[in-house]
């Protein structure tokens, strides 16, 4: 352990942060903070009785409008606590993923003026845990007793920093099944009902589905492999063998033969299709849906809202992301966000139980009946996504049935799904990690760059990111 209370070699499992709940919140491993770093945010031997305390409680939701469903989590706790009314604004992240778009995060919290409350993409949580700027709550789930085997298991990786200590509560998290229009895919005389299994099914399928018009372009794309956006690449890499850190957390792996063979596959798609520039151009003549407009026949995006809202006779299929070959097992791609504490809160016992009442099943049943509300009010079919905590979200699926048999058996199958789901490697490097892998996906796909050279400039900057990450954690 370094003189700083940071173990850099720590490597999480899923049962180490499994036996972190069974133990009631016990740290999985012993680190601290830095001396004088504690300040506010250190919990104390017992919880504040909230009873007695005054104050306004600013939380950072989700960006872009306010989402109904979590204004009626926050009205609800104001309801039950009138004496820390909550205010909900939606945080000023021009991005949650990238170094840049949480800036305004790190003023506030150098100004000692942080929110009490933020809502933060899950895999940042080991970068801010590193950089203090969010603060660690082993004491109060050890305290309090939190049951983390409520959330999904794999999801509980991300919120684990590089010390071992966990840094925010698993709030929402979807992942990525596979879709297939089944009408169009038996006329391109394919395996309609198993769907694509294999990457070669899958190359093979979208080349027999795909039209082209008169003037030589794309009417009708078999597959769009651009989607849903270039986060994907981890998912198809990991089916590729890749590993993208070293078990000690301190070598990028991003040029894995896993995630160059990846992006081979990815550009062999284009061109069984009639090439990158073809789709690209296709693609970016769509308006609407292409699914379920019959415009692209196979996606990783899930349709379902759009089904069952604009289509609910359409003939689909799903299934797991084709594996790289026969037998190889069955993986997704599981992201989403924490509710998290800003490190030198006014009060963390208040921080921290709000974030108890945000993740509450009483909470998440008020989430869901407004966005039922809401996306009702506007003539839709409301779908809840996923709260991270299995048994509600079981719970939600038989409350909100839409009634449509495809559609209602699509959800259950992407509940089950989450099982084989694997997470963004946990790292104090994600965020430069995750624009690395932007400009990666980009300048491969329009092919400005070979998978293998663009993979190795995106490996040289990961690793420069940790290097600085490491190197700024054992000076602190």
């Amino acid at each position: 352990m370094t003189s700083n209370g940071i173990q850099a070699e720590v490597v999480v499992s899923r049962r180490a942060v499994l036996a972190m709940s069974a133990a009631g919140g016990t740290a999985l491993v012993a680190a601290c903070l830095p001396a004088g770093s504690a300040g506010r945010s250190g919990a104390t031997g017992r919880a504040a009785d909230l009873a007695t305390i005054q104050q306004k409680v600013l939380v950072w939701g989700p960006t872009g409008t306010v989402d109904p469903g979590r204004q009626a989590q926050v009205e609800l706790w104001n309801s039950q606590h009138p004496n820390l009314s909550a205010d909900l604004t939606p945080a000023p992240f021009t991005s949650a993923q990238g170094i840049e778009g949480l800036q305004k995060l790190f003023a506030a919290v150098a100004a000692g003026d942080p929110p009490d409350v933020v809502w933060i993409d899950r895999f940042q949580l080991s970068n801010l845990g590193v950089r203090h700027t969010i603060a660690p709550l082993d004491d109060r789930l050890k305290r309090d007793k939190y049951d983390l085997k409520r959330h999904f298991a794999p999801l509980l990786e991300e919120v684990v920093g590089i010390d071992g200590k966990a840094y925010g509560l698993p709030s929402s998290t979807d992942n990525r099944a596979f879709w297939w229009n089944k009408r169009l895919l038996r006329e391109a005389s394919a395996d309609a009902d198993k769907g694509p299994r294999t990457w070669d099914d899958l190359r093979s399928f979208a080349a027999r589905a795909t039209r082209t018009g008169g003037d030589g372009g794309i009417v009708q794309l078999g597959w769009n492999y651009k989607s849903p956006g270039f986060g994907i690449l981890y998912l198809w890499s990991w089916l590729a063998g890749a590993q993208f850190l070293s078990k000690d957390g301190r070598t990028a792996q991003y040029n894995h033969p896993g995630v160059i063979a990846a992006l081979e596959f990815l550009l062999s798609g284009a061109d069984a299709q009639g090439g990158t520039q073809k789709v690209d151009a296709f693609l970016a003549g769509i308006q609407g849906d292409a699914f379920t407009t019959d415009r692209v026949l196979m996606q990783v995006a899930s349709p379902l809202n759009n089904i069952a809202k604009q289509r609910p006779d359409m003939e689909f299929g799903w299934g797991p992301v084709p594996v790289q070959k026969a037998g190889d097992p069955i993986q997704t791609f599981a992201g989403g966000f924490s509710w998290t504490v800003p490190a030198g809160v006014r009060n963390p016992d208040v921080s921290w139980a709000l974030l108890r009442a945000l993740l509450s099943d009483e909470s998440l049943q008020a989430w869901a009946a407004a966005q039922a509300a809401a996306v009702r009010g506007n003539g839709g079919i409301y779908l809840p996504g996923f709260t991270t905590v299995e048994e509600v979200d079981r719970a939600l699926r038989k409350q909100y049935a839409t009634g449509i048999a495809s559609v209602d058996s699509a959800w259950d199958f992407t509940i089950d799904l989450m099982r084989y789901a694997k997470v963004r490697p946990v790292s104090p490097a994600a965020a430069e990690a995750w624009d690395a892998l932007s400009d990666t996906w980009n300048a491969v796909l329009s092919r400005k760059q070979t998978p293998r050279e663009a993979c190795d400039a995106m490996n040289a900057r990961v690793q420069k990111a940790l290097d600085e990450a490491y190197a700024s954690a054992g000076r602190r």
